[in-house]
């Protein structure tokens, strides 16, 4: 069975890819699917586990080719670098330099080669892909269609402790990462969720429902405890926002689906409180190790002086300080890129969070392009708790890259919204029975 639905994606992809090209929008949903189609393609074929990165490499260059074709059809015409990008371009630029002052510069040096090729996929080239309204929607609807299949796969397959059995090797299982899949499935579950309410019940909507439980589900099975709670977090949190801003509706019923959201994700911890790393030991255990990351960075960069303070100790000196990235991306900032460098990350942080805020508002937006808005609002929220217990800045480039769409997504609506604005005043104008003003060319009355 696994063995068809791998086929089916296959299918699936080779024709996304070719649509690709005139709808970038589906490019960034393949973009956003790398890690969890790449796991369960290794499934189907182990050779792949050698070559993974041939399927990275295929994901990026039809996510590349897209933007190509977009920029040759003039789609970028006029548009400029949001703020955004700027406060996240002088970060990532600023923990590159601090490699010169760094505690540990091969370190730097080894996790900048590696993060490069990430950075560039999902911060530079994936953002790009929503161009427009139209490509945004088709962005989300691709996730929820592509998440669908690659989650039956994944619920279809073997697992062993936490995730997928990808070989047996030396008499062990060889496991694919559980934190990438849960993520994604927390993308593919805010995707459906949040784009159905709102809407009159038809086979579409039970659909995405089923879509939705089968995200949470998969969280749950790959022990994923942090995803699990930040799903239940942003649901709570943004179903009534987008309610009251996209809507113009009371947000009981969006806060009632909110609470019972929660209460069925604390009900599903409870019954598994016995159970792999749902043991309320594992939790202790964890949040110790953790803590201790932290407070081991604080203090060495605390007794390191007032350059440290203002600079850092440089990017992933944490790998020497504590043998490890702290799992902490804010202290992690702080410790490493200093003062500036963090001041950098709440700017660009709270650029996202004010600019899109501000746009799902602007009520001469089409509501669905609100609503898409809100999902991306929601899954950068998503990511931010995750940061919180897991990944580093280098690492974190699907957090970065879905801030910069947001920033060129504002934008654009923004522009978009003034058109609108423009075109109904002059509606509204010539309704009243005023003339309309003579162009170039045209000769005006006597």
């Amino acid at each position: 069975m696994v063995t068809i639905v791998i086929g089916i994606l296959a299918l699936v992809l080779a024709w996304f890819s070719f649509k690709s090209l005139f709808q970038p929008g589906i490019a960034l949903a393949m973009i956003w699917s790398l890690y969890a189609a790449e796991q369960l393609f290794q499934v189907g074929t182990p050779v792949l586990l050698k070559f993974g990165a041939v399927i990275n490499f295929a994901f990026v260059a039809v996510t590349a080719l897209a933007v190509l074709n977009a920029l040759r059809v003039g789609r970028y015409r006029g548009r400029r670098l949001p703020p955004e990008a700027w406060w996240c371009g002088g970060l990532l630029a600023f923990a590159a330099f601090s490699f010169f002052w760094s505690v540990s510069p091969g370190d730097t040096v080894r996790i900048l080669q590696t993060s490069l090729p990430y950075i560039v996929a999902f911060v530079l080239i994936a953002p790009l892909c929503a161009t427009d309204q139209e490509q945004l929607s088709l962005a989300v609807n691709t996730t929820v269609f592509l998440g669908a299949i690659i989650l039956v796969g994944h619920g279809l397959s073997n697992y062993g402790r936490r995730s997928l059995v990808l070989a047996y090797v030396g008499g062990q299982d060889v496991e694919s990462n559980p934190l990438a899949v849960a993520t994604y499935a927390g993308y593919v579950s805010i995707c459906a969720l949040f784009s159905i309410y709102g809407r009159k019940f038809s086979p579409l909507v039970a659909i995405k429902a089923v879509v939705f439980v089968l995200g949470a589900f998969i969280i749950i099975k790959s022990g994923s405890r942090g995803q699990l709670a930040a799903l239940a977090a942003v649901s709570f949190l943004w179903l009534p926002i987008i309610a009251r801003a996209t809507l113009k509706r009371s947000t009981i019923l969006a806060l009632l689906g909110a609470i019972v959201i929660v209460c069925a994700a604390l009900y599903t911890v409870d019954q598994l409180r016995n159970t792999g790393r749902w043991r309320t030991g594992q939790f202790e255990v964890a949040t110790s190790g953790r803590l201790e990351m932290i407070t081991g960075m604080l203090y060495y960069w605390g007794d390191a002086g007032p350059f440290a303070w203002l600079l850092g100790l440089g990017n992933s000196s944490a790998f020497k300080i504590v043998g490890f990235y702290p799992h902490n991306v804010p202290v992690e900032v702080l410790t490493e890129e200093g003062l500036i460098g963090f001041l950098m990350y709440l700017a660009f942080s709270l650029s996202v969070l004010n600019r899109g805020g501000r746009t799902m508002f602007i009520k001469d937006l089409k509501v669905e392009s609100r609503v898409n808005l809100g999902i991306l609002m929601a899954i950068f929220c998503f990511e931010g708790i995750l940061t919180l217990k897991q990944g580093s800045l280098m690492g974190n480039s699907g957090w970065i890259g879905i801030g910069i769409t947001i920033g060129w997504v504002a934008s654009r609506f923004h522009r978009t919204a003034k058109k609108n604005q423009t075109h109904r005043l002059n509606a509204s104008y010539y309704q009243q029975g005023h003339m309309q003003p003579a162009t170039v060319g045209q000769r005006t009355p006597n």
